[in-house]
C-alpha cells in the first residue's frame, strides 16, 4: 500500500485476462432451442386439437419445460466429460 501513495505501481509477475467460459454459451444455446421447440410443439398440439385458451396455456407451458429440462439433460451429458481448460492471454510487463 506504501507503493502505491508514493505513486509507484508494484510490478505484477503475469497479467492474466481470463476468457469467458465457453460451457456458458453452449448451455445458452442448447436451452434457448429447447424453449423454441417447446413452443413449437406447443403451437402444434393447440392448433392441431382446437383448444380452448385456459388448456393452451397449460398445453404451451407444459411443453416449453418438457423441452426445457431436455436441453438441460443434453447439456449436462454433453459437457459431463469435456474438460474445461482455462484460456488466458499473457500480457507483456510493462
Amino acid at each position: 500500500m506504501s507503493l502505491i501513495s508514493q505513486g509507484i505501481m508494484p510490478e505484477e509477475e503475469i497479467r492474466q485476462k481470463k476468457n469467458p467460459n465457453r460451457f456458458v454459451s453452449l448451455r445458452n444455446g442448447i436451452v434457448l432451442i429447447g424453449i423454441a421447440a417447446g413452443i413449437l410443439v406447443g403451437f402444434s398440439i393447440t392448433e392441431g386439437m382446437s383448444l380452448s385458451d385456459e388448456k393452451a396455456f397449460w398445453i404451451y407451458a407444459a411443453s416449453i419445460l418438457l423441452f426445457l429440462g431436455i436441453g438441460y439433460l443434453v447439456y449436462f451429458f454433453t459437457t459431463r466429460n469435456m474438460k474445461l481448460e482455462p484460456e488466458t492471454t499473457d500480457f507483456p510487463q510493462e
